[in-house]
Order: C-alpha cells, then sequence, then structure tokens
C-alpha cells in the first residue's frame, strides 16, 4: 500500500468514523477546567442507523485541565480511541479528524444519559447512552519494551485472567506509520478475552518505538516480528509451540513471509488482504482503481500507468533523465498531480529501490504451519484473485494442506461492509467470529 496513506481502514472508518491504522489523530480542543464534570464517568449505549443500531461507547476522565475521552464502536473495530472533549454547559462535543474527513460528535448530559448524534459529512446519526459501571477486562495489561537490533519498539500485551500457558498472537501492521492502535488493538482486546494472549506494538519510528519505518526494509520489519516472537518464547506464561501471527496488508503479504522463513517457531499464520504480488503491480493495480473513480478514461489510465513505471525504474536505477522528460511531456494531464513523484531527496525513492520487485510468492513455497488468508471482494488496493490463486500454488507446491482462503465478496482492504441504506459500515459478516472459530480448531 501507498507508505503515505492513511491505513485503508481509517480511510474506511472515516467514511464513518472512517478509519485505518490507523493514522487516525484526535485534534485536542480548548475545554473548560471543571474537576465536577457530568460527562465524567463510563458511558454505553447505540447509535441509530437504517440498518440497524451499532454500539458505542464513551469513556470521559478528568485530567488536571481538561477532560480526556475515550471512543468504542465495537460493530466496527474501534477500540478506546482518545478524544479531547469541549464543555459548555450540560452539553460537550469531541471530532475526529482524519485524511479522510471529519467525524463530529454531540451530546446533552441529563441525569444518568446522554442523548446526542455522529456526523459524518452530511449524514447525521442520533445515539442515546446510559451511565454505566465500567466493566472490568478478563485479561491484565503489560507495557514491554522489545530489543531488536539497535531498535527498541514499545508493546502492550495483554494476558487472559486464565491459566498459563498461554496460545499467544501477534499483530503485524500494514503500510504506512502504524501504532499499536486501530483495528488490531481491537482485535487484541477480543482475542484475550478468548483466552489468547496477544501482542500489539508501534511500528519503527511510530508512538514509543525507535527507528524510522520509512528507512526500514521489509527485513527489518521482518526482524522486527522475530524479535517479539522471542521475547513471548522466553516467558513461562507464553506456550512457545503456539505462537502465531495476525497480519494486515504489507504485513500479510510481505513481511510474514519473510518472518516465516527465517524462524521454525511460528505456529500459524491469519493473512488479512495480503498482496501475494510485487509491490509494483499492487502499486499499479491501486492506481487503475484510483484513476478510475476520479473518472478518467481509459486511455488516460493506461498511459498514467505507464508513467508509474517509469518512476518505479527511476527508482530502482537512480537515473531521473528519462523520468524528468517523460514530467515536462505529461505535466498538463489530468491524472499527473496524482501520479506526480516527490523530489529526488524525497524518501519514497530508497523506500521503493529496496522494495518494488520483491515476490513473496518463493517464501510462500516453504510453509507447512496452518494458514487461514481472509480478502475482500470490493478491495480496490490489492488484486484479489491473482493474489488468492498465487498464494493457493504457493500453499499447495509446499505440500500445505491446512489452509484456509476465504473472500467476503462485498467487504473493502480492511474487511469492512458498506451499508446498502445509508448507515454506517460495519464488519463483513462472520469476521472475525471465523477467526476465533479457526484458531480454537488449531492443536
Amino acid at each position: 500500500m501507498r507508505p503515505s496513506d492513511v491505513q485503508p481502514a481509517c480511510r474506511l472508518f472515516c467514511a464513518f468514523v472512517l478509519m485505518f491504522a490507523l493514522r487516525c489523530v484526535a485534534h485536542p480542543q480548548v475545554v473548560q477546567q471543571d474537576l465536577n464534570r457530568n460527562e465524567v464517568g463510563f458511558w454505553e449505549g447505540r447509535i441509530r442507523q437504517p440498518d440497524g443500531a451499532l454500539r458505542f461507547t464513551l469513556e470521559v476522565e478528568q485530567t488536571v485541565d481538561e477532560l480526556q475521552g475515550f471512543v468504542g464502536h465495537p460493530d466496527l473495530g474501534v477500540f478506546r480511541w482518545p478524544v479531547k472533549i469541549k464543555t459548555s454547559m450540560d452539553s460537550f462535543s469531541f471530532e475526529l479528524r482524519t485524511d479522510g474527513g471529519e467525524v463530529r460528535y454531540a451530546g446533552v448530559v441529563e441525569n444518568r444519559t446522554v442523548t446526542g448524534s455522529v456526523t459524518v459529512g452530511n449524514r447525521t446519526s442520533p445515539f442515546r447512552l446510559r451511565r454505566e459501571r465500567k466493566p472490568t477486562p478478563p485479561y491484565t495489561e503489560q507495557e514491554l519494551k522489545v530489543p531488536s537490533g539497535d531498535v527498541s519498539l514499545a508493546a502492550t500485551l495483554l494476558l487472559p485472567r486464565r491459566h498459563p500457558p498461554y496460545r499467544a498472537v501477534i499483530f503485524v501492521h500494514g503500510s504506512g506509520g502504524e501504532a499499536r492502535g486501530g483495528q488490531n488493538r481491537f482485535l487484541a482486546d477480543l482475542f484475550a478475552r478468548h483466552g489468547i494472549a496477544s501482542l500489539v506494538y508501534d511500528k519503527r519510528g511510530v508512538g514509543g518505538s525507535g527507528g524510522d519505518w520509512q528507512r526500514s526494509t521489509f527485513d527489518d520489519l521482518a526482524n522486527d516480528v522475530l524479535a517479539v516472537v522471542s521475547l513471548l518464547k522466553s516467558r513461562a506464561d507464553i506456550d512457545s509451540r503456539r505462537i502465531g501471527l495476525f497480519a494486515s496488508s504489507e504485513g500479510a503479504g510481505y513481511v510474514s513471509p519473510l518472518t516465516i522463513f527465517r524462524s521454525p517457531d511460528i505456529a500459524y499464520l491469519i493473512l488479512k488482504s495480503g498482496p501475494f504480488v510485487t509491490p509494483a503491480r499492487q502499486y499499479l493495480f491501486e492506481d487503475e482503481n484510483a484513476l478510475r473513480n476520479r473518472g478518467l478514461s481509459a486511455a488516460d489510465i493506461k498511459e498514467a500507468l505507464e508513467f508509474r513505471k517509469v518512476i518505479f525504474a527511476t527508482a530502482l536505477i537512480g537515473d531521473w533523465t528519462t523520468l524528468r522528460r517523460e514530467m515536462n511531456r505529461n505535466n498538463s494531464k489530468a491524472w499527473f498531480d496524482y501520479m506526480s513523484p516527490g523530489p529526488p531527496d524525497f524518501w519514497w525513492w530508497s523506500w521503493w529501490k529496496d522494495k518494488v520487485d520483491f515476490d513473496p510468492v518463493p517464501f510462500m513455497t516453504k510453509v507447512r504451519v496452518p494458514v487461514l488468508a481472509l480478502y475482500g471482494g470490493a478491495d480496490e488496493f490489492v488484486p484479489v484473485d491473482e493474489s488468492r490463486k498465487r498464494l493457493q500454488d504457493a500453499l499447495a507446491a509446499a505440500g500445505n494442506k491446512n489452509y484456509k482462503i476465504t473472500v467476503f465478496r462485498e467487504a473493502d482492504h480492511a474487511l469492512y461492509v458498506a451499508s446498502r441504506k445509508g448507515g454506517l459500515p460495519r464488519f463483513a459478516s462472520g469476521y472475525p467470529d471465523l477467526v476465533l472459530r479457526w484458531i480454537a480448531e488449531l492443536n
């Protein structure tokens, strides 16, 4: 996926609270200093939708000079997203701003009830919340530092309140600067509630982790996963024979194949929206869909994709002669602003030089552990049919018969399905329950 893009999950939640990954950022608001605000506490309820209600939680805490909120939308894979709350008398508001747009929440407190609305674009949906006792999760959390070469990774480990040792899953990022939040954090909570130790960590250069993902190769990212595996193996409360990966997008298609090729300690793979084609092929597929969505003609799209190939060649050889000529020739074309590359010193060039021709399939021909692969049939970022076929052929070549590939026909890259009745998008039907059942059936 584009390293500069918001994760698709973030984009999706922005066409509601259209997500991703999760580079969703809540912008602070000026608030009143009042240590006795009525909003403080845990609130739970639903957002009314034309195709069924969506669960909604809001946790509000008073800090020294502001109200800190945490938003949860279980039906959308959103777990405790932080927001800063603006107040006025008995009303309050907050917003989430993402690259995809702004989501505005407003409510009024009356006794033990909050009534209000959520607005995305020109669509407004009412909600009603009641003050409830905050539930205690059936797991504990440990904050960890994971050494990986000369980098330290910040991680959170969720441990079920059950008898150890536990099966464990490590969540592997998609592209871009992903932290521990987003859909991965939601799934970690869900898995821990089902007795599976779950570890999420900040990608290099994000949150509490050192390093720089923009200057990192797939090898570097795979080494980070191996460092996390090594840490879990060393713990008495983790079953070292049952450590698996839940990887998304870039992590599924490019990082995980390298990781498992290097380690016999990974017991299973869950691969969500993994592109089992080269990054160049994936990028061209994404470009084609984006340009078609902008209304460009087939001829214009073909021309733009040829220009993209010149960019790839420039990244590999470092010679700008041909690219400069093509830029001068095409700078008035309708597609040029979308396709225009950054300057020669932009980090993107070294990022692509290391990755553009990487093919994950040869690594997957050695994989004999159980594999669950999940795709959305409406994915506009990954060529699903091609990726699914190449993955299936690779696993067959490995003699691996313990795999399952599921395509949710109407789901997008993040496995959300748009509402047909003007409501907000939701997880594809059956996901993530399918994942939990599959894990439960493993040895």
